[in-house]
């Protein structure tokens, strides 16, 4: 089982030229507060900062983010914090420690002796890149160095999923073309792609067990089972009998399906979801149940939520509940 919360702290500095935001993370944290207080884009640079597939322009919003994981593991981008020596100098000198020869001439007292007498960041980090191997030169650890974002362990490998409800709200009834003058539905697309996900996982029977079930519970005040027979999902109705597809369901039923969906193809491993607004679309009572859903279908998720809706903490998450406005200082001159 994964120790929780991967992701312990967050500080940004500068946000928007003038925000400084600091904030611990629990196994579920949950940040409320006003529009243009920075909620969506602190979401977007964890996002980008713990996945290398993000958009980094997000990043250019702020002077320097810094993230602290389990492990005592760190990300940081731009200029590490005055207190931090800095990571990616630790780094270096472990992978050099680990490269060079006994025939070298630097030894592993000297590199010691160098890091503990320089304290400037700039001046270690470019020494340390002047004597660092070649392959290492090469490796993964370099370029994010030249992208400014540093990793205490470049091998660390958080999985980290993003859901925009507004967005899933939005595409909810926008077509897109496939070729052959077809079109389909964007968000139909997207829970047919994390549907496919599924039935081709190594634990296949047993996730789409636990999410038929989270679901079929949740459905149930709709009259509705959900099944999925030979890689097929669909819906019946407990009156009629009706078979409906997904296209047939309401907005919000689909964007359920969605973030559970999602949530089972994390299953077994450590995740980290962050979300955006989950609460658009549900129902009062989704609202309420939704964090648990999660949870039942994987464990070992940490969920970051921000939201306007009081009911996401209902259900026993009062202490998951943070207002934005006392993570959130004005940056000092300079």
């Amino acid at each position: 089982m994964a120790e929780l919360p991967i992701v312990k702290h967050l500080k940004i500095e500068k946000l928007f030229g003038y925000n400084d935001i600091n904030i611990n993370f629990n196994a579920v944290t949950v940040i409320v507060g006003k529009n243009g207080m920075g909620k969506t884009t602190l979401l977007k640079i964890l996002q980008c900062l713990l996945s290398d597939k993000a958009d980094t322009s997000i990043l250019k919003k702020c002077k320097s983010a810094y993230i602290s994981l389990s492990g005592n593991n760190k990300i940081t981008y731009g200029e590490t914090p005055k207190e931090e020596l800095s990571d990616f100098a630790k780094s270096v000198i472990e992978y050099t420690l680990e490269s060079f020869t006994n025939d070298k001439f630097i030894s592993k007292k000297m590199l010691n002796i160098m890091k503990e007498s320089i304290e400037n960041k700039d001046i270690m980090d470019k020494w340390l890149l002047s004597i660092a191997p070649e392959n290492y030169k090469n490796s993964n650890l370099y370029h994010t160095f030249n992208r400014h974002i540093r990793y205490s362990n470049p091998h660390r490998k958080v999985n980290v999923r993003y859901i925009s409800t507004v967005n899933i709200s939005a595409n909810s009834d926008k077509n897109l073309d496939i070729g052959n003058s077809i079109e389909k539905n964007i968000l139909n697309l997207a829970i047919e792609d994390e549907l496919r996900g599924l039935t081709t996982s190594k634990n296949n029977k047993k996730v789409i067990s636990i999410l038929i079930e989270t679901l079929n519970e949740l459905f149930s005040e709709t009259r509705k089972i959900c099944k999925i027979k030979n890689n097929i999902f669909f819906c019946e109705d407990t009156i009629s009998k009706e078979i409906l597809n997904i296209s047939q369901l309401s907005s919000g039923e689909r964007q359920l399906i969605y973030i559970l969906a999602t949530a089972a193809n994390t299953y077994g491993k450590p995740a980290v979801f962050l979300m955006d607004e989950p609460e658009i679309s549900l129902h009062m009572s989704w609202q309420e149940t939704i964090i648990n859903s999660i949870r039942k279908i994987n464990p070992q998720i940490q969920l970051i939520i921000v939201t306007h809706s009081p009911a996401i903490v209902m259900n026993g998450y009062m202490d998951a509940y943070v207002d934005i406005k006392n993570i959130v200082t004005e940056s000092s001159h300079g």
